[in-house]
């Protein structure tokens, strides 16, 4: 075992040191044979290392609360991917970052390195408050009522490492938006908050409205209002009083029924406010002390190294281009953030050390993962944006639209997870390869739709929250399976609320392109001026869609056609395979 004494951010001192030694320890007593595989796994999944679908393959997931990375730390992960995994990152639509093809013995290598540099996966896996997110605009965006940084900062930092919250019924989830876009999905999560002002005796009072109880996975809930108003400085101990109603009446003999949407189906919103109320009385009662929030105040600009010459101008149609798509002013004068779409939120060590160059030489050395499996790139000041670009796109990552129609959105599927049930990256670099064309990105109808894939009905890929949703399945056909989507339509977040897309159809995996292109095609010819796509949906009836693309859902008997019994990126005939998850463990 390696020295580690200290750690930057203090990530390494106490419960992080404490919980990778006693892996360490797991694992000796693994090898020596006094434990099995089975009574490791608690160790491991607390950690946030999870068995791939491989044999002796793992994957490391690593917490980026409200998604803030320092170039240092982008240098770390790019680091551990290259020498202990296959040499690239999967940012996560909880803005997590998960570091595959790992092997067992080598994970507290790479849990040490990462706590060297703040880092840690502590508690980004089982049953544990999760690392809590935030808009990647926070602290920047024009509309947000104020910066919620440090208030998720602080939430994450008090149950990091808390001993009580790591063996609740089920994981628990919080997340945070700073403006009512809820660029940060609140309705899904178990504590998902959206922040406010109001006035009180001639003063503006900082607060949140509330939401409880959502997620999404095989039977998806929307969070429902806690209360309207909590003032700022009662939010932790608002959360500590859900946490504790949680712990208290989560069901923990039925893993599949744990979570706190549960609890919320079975009492009542009007019931679980009373127990959050009476819980946070007592804790008022018992003078219980959480941490001080002083949010910083006023903006100072990043150093920055002068970029030199470039060899683009903004008259150029790639650059015009991708200043539209993926760049945004901020509400500092003279500022704009600057996001980087990752296909399917895959970015490889060299691009990693590319952006956190450009992370250190323009915005001070720091950068956001975003829950739309992207980088972004805040306070770039405006003059140095062709230099932003020109090392971007030496990096190949200009190619695609931030929170378009190709910055499609998918979960590993069966290249590595255990539960999915078809090869859902497979499928969604295929629908990549189509929509990346300016044809789609560029059309003022199609170009802002989003499409989000899963590779089964657990919803890592969030498919309930797009204009366009599928999830894996598999279907029977003369006595054979064959690999399948569930296709759903008109899921939207936005300033009017959430709603979850609609099942529509089953179609062979192999045919899902074919349909999209069908269904953006109707879109576009039919829409009317300005209307969005779920109010399309609308309008035009689920049915509609059905009759539209039901000739795909056919499928013949193999013996006829035997392409649709193939996955994506597979030439064998599809066999269902699926294995025992881990998140629950």
């Amino acid at each position: 075992m390696s020295e580690h004494n200290t750690g930057k951010g203090g990530v390494i001192q106490g419960p992080v040191t404490v919980a990778i030694r006693n892996l360490e320890g797991a694992l000796l007593r693994l090898r020596q044979g006094e434990i099995t595989n089975d009574e490791l796994r608690p160790s491991r999944t607390i950690m946030g290392v999870y068995g791939q679908r491989q044999p002796e393959q793992y994957m490391a997931r690593v917490r980026i609360p409200y998604g803030g990375l320092t170039s240092e730390q982008l240098r770390c992960l790019a680091r551990a991917a290259r020498e202990h995994g296959n040499g690239v990152g999967h940012v996560t639509t909880r803005q997590n970052m998960q570091l595959p093809w790992l092997k067992l013995d080598e994970s507290p290598d790479v849990l040490w390195e990462l706590a060297d540099v703040g880092l840690t996966t502590l508690q980004s896996g089982g049953n544990s408050v999760r690392t809590v997110g935030a808009c990647p605009m926070a602290g920047v965006c024009p509309r947000e009522a104020f910066d919620v940084t440090p208030y998720a900062s602080a939430l994450d930092g008090h149950y990091l490492g808390n001993d009580r919250v790591m063996r609740l019924p089920r994981k628990f989830k919080a997340s945070f938006s700073g403006c009512p876009l809820d660029c940060n999905n609140s309705r899904i999560q178990d504590f998902g908050v959206i922040a406010q002002v109001r006035q009180e005796n001639g003063a503006l009072r900082r607060g949140f409205q509330v939401f409880v109880g959502g997620g999404l996975g095989v039977f998806p809930r929307l969070a429902q209002p806690l209360e309207e108003f909590v003032p700022a400085e009662e939010l932790l101990s608002t959360c500590e009083a859900v946490i504790r109603v949680f712990e208290r009446l989560g069901d923990r003999k039925d893993k599949q029924k744990a979570r706190l949407k549960f609890v919320l189906q079975r009492l009542g919103i009007e019931e679980v406010r009373r127990l959050v109320r009476e819980e946070r009385q007592a804790l008022r009662v018992g003078q219980e002390e959480f941490p001080n929030l002083v949010p910083a105040e006023g903006f100072t600009p990043p150093p920055a190294v002068h970029p030199g010459g470039s060899a683009r101008g903004p008259a150029e149609p790639d650059y015009r281009r991708w200043h539209r798509w993926n760049t945004q002013t901020q509400r500092q004068e003279g500022y704009t953030t600057v996001f980087i779409p990752l296909k399917l939120g895959d970015i490889t060590s060299s691009q990693m050390e590319a952006v956190a160059g450009l992370a250190e030489r323009y915005t001070g050395g720091t950068l956001r993962t975003s829950q739309q499996q992207d980088l972004v790139l805040r306070n770039v000041h405006e003059t140095y944006l062709p230099a932003a670009y020109d090392a971007l796109r030496s990096a190949d990552l200009t190619g695609i639209r931030a929170s378009g129609i190709a910055d499609v959105t998918s979960c590993p599927g069966t290249t590595a997870c255990s539960l999915a049930i078809t090869t859902s990256k497979g499928l969604a670099n295929q629908l990549v390869q189509m929509l990346e064309d300016t044809s789609y990105q560029d059309d003022e109808a199609l170009g802002n739709l989003r499409i989000k894939v899963s590779g089964c009905p657990d919803a890592c890929g969030q498919h309930y929250l797009a204009d366009i949703g599928l999830y894996g399945c598999a279907v029977h056909v003369s006595g054979r399976l064959y690999p399948a989507y569930q296709l759903l339509l008109g899921g939207e977040v936005g300033e009017k609320g959430t709603r979850l897309a609609s099942p529509v159809v089953k179609l062979p995996a192999r045919r899902v392109p074919q349909a999209v292109a069908r269904l953006l095609e109707h879109f576009r010819s039919r829409r009317e001026p300005g209307e969005r796509f779920s109010a399309f949906v609308d309008r035009m009836g689920l049915e509609s869609f059905r009759d539209l693309i039901a000739e795909l859902a056919h499928v013949p008997p193999p013996r006829e056609d035997v392409w649709n019994f193939m996955d994506w990126d597979s030439t064998r005939m599809y066999i269902l395979e699926r294995g025992e998850g881990e998140c629950a463990v």
